[in-house]
């Protein structure tokens, strides 16, 4: 979205004061800070973890994300544009991003050369379910084998025991594929056996302490300077979903009906599908029978 540049007022000769006291050059300059402030909240967020902990601009709420009603999700180009013009890390120092319909991540934490900890933020209205993860990286180094540890999960129980495993893309190779299931683990995390004490245990975070369930997952980066995306499982946005039931719409199926259930919180729609023939079921009292998917 284009912004109109802020141009902040002339500053008077001397600082002349104004009324209240103060100086108009100083009340200029506190202007002018509350733009650029207000400026950066409203662009998309985009951090790169650190050793130090600090994740993102965020803040330990984790990491902002917008997304529109009914907006397509959004291409390569899309984020290449974002990230025009930003102060990026050394290659090698991976940066994190959700900013994109179906995007979750909240903090990340750089605990080695290529060993990164992540925390997935809760639910809507719900934070005790953590559960979806879908982010973005870049910056990597050609052929770096790279360590995630989601260190949040809410459920004991994962189908990433039974050998489902996350998917992951990029711009080169488009189509969504599975991890292998052998760079893949799913534990408590009290069971991890650390080798070593003093900076090693200090690393250890709160969900650890909780002996919270813990997946961990290795991924080998095969080019630089792109894009890849990790989820949960494959995903399925609502712009596709609304989409697909668009088609199906148009097409005037005789057996199809459509309706609008209700909308949602954040005003999405919420559909029903009622699939046959609603001439042919009757009750013998002449109302309507209709089977409800």
């Amino acid at each position: 979205r284009a912004r109109r540049p802020f141009v902040a007022p002339a500053r008077p000769r001397g600082g002349a004061p104004t009324r209240g006291g103060r100086g108009g050059g100083e009340r200029n300059d506190r202007s002018s800070r509350a733009v650029r402030r207000t400026d950066r909240s409203n662009r998309s967020i985009m951090s790169w973890g650190s050793p130090s902990g600090a994740s993102s601009p965020a803040g330990a709420s984790g990491v902002a994300r917008r997304i529109s009603v009914g907006e397509p999700p959004p291409n390569m180009e899309r984020i290449d544009r974002d990230r025009g013009g930003r102060d990026t890390g050394p290659q090698g120092v991976l940066e994190f991003n959700c900013d994109f319909e179906g995007g979750n991540l909240g903090t990340t934490r750089m605990i080695g050369e290529s060993e990164y900890e992540l925390h997935v933020r809760a639910d809507t209205e719900n934070p005790r379910y953590r559960l979806w993860f879908h982010f973005c990286v870049r910056n990597n180094k050609p052929k770096q084998k790279v360590v995630f540890h989601v260190v949040n999960f809410s459920k004991s129980k994962s189908l990433y025991r039974d050998g489902m495993s996350p998917t992951v893309r990029s711009q080169s190779d488009p189509a969504w594929k599975r991890i292998h299931p052998k760079h893949v683990f799913y534990y408590k995390s009290g069971k991890k056996e650390r080798g070593g004490g003093g900076a090693a245990a200090a690393r250890e975070s709160a969900a650890e302490k909780k002996n919270q369930p813990v997946m961990t997952f290795v991924h080998v980066f095969d080019r630089p300077d792109e894009a890849y995306y990790f989820c949960y499982s494959y995903p399925f946005s609502y712009s596709h979903q609304q989409r697909l039931l668009s088609d199906l719409e148009r097409r005037r199926l005789p057996f199809v009906t459509r309706e609008l259930l209700c909308r949602s919180v954040q005003n999405r729609r919420c559909d029903v599908l009622m699939i046959g023939d609603q001439t042919r079921y009757k009750h013998r009292g002449g109302t309507n029978k209709r089977k409800v998917i």
